[in-house]
């Protein structure tokens, strides 16, 4: 992912996609009962879909640079699955960002367990 060529090549998906335009971007919310697996999941799921939308791609887009199905990274962002650490290295050299923006810190995870509880 190093390399120029991909990097000019992002580039362009970025530049092509930026012009289609995106659609609304919503969270998803962990459900009452939610175990901290599926809380982080979920939360893990919102950033990645959050620092997709906002690179203007599509999940295809994304998975031209990682080595799973367009129907794993959907499971990803719906937070049915969280991805693998690797993986998650791979998404914020793609998305740009930081690992910490993809990883919610432990305050927001807490919080949702707390809300879970009202």
């Amino acid at each position: 992912m190093t390399d120029n060529m991909t990097r000019e090549k992002l580039k362009m998906h970025h530049i092509q996609l930026k012009k289609r335009g995106h659609h609304a971007l919503t969270e998803k919310r962990p459900h009452k009962g939610s175990t901290f697996a599926e809380i982080l999941s979920i939360h893990i799921g919102n950033a990645i879909k959050k620092q997709r939308y906002e690179m203007g791609l599509t999940q295809e887009d994304v998975c031209e640079f990682l080595p799973v199905t367009q129907t794993t990274y959907a499971n990803w962002e719906i937070g049915h699955r969280a991805p693998r650490l690797h993986y998650l290295y791979i998404l914020a050299e793609i998305f740009g960002c930081n690992l910490n923006n993809l990883i919610p810190d432990s305050d927001t995870i807490w919080q949702a367990i707390e809300d879970q509880k009202e």
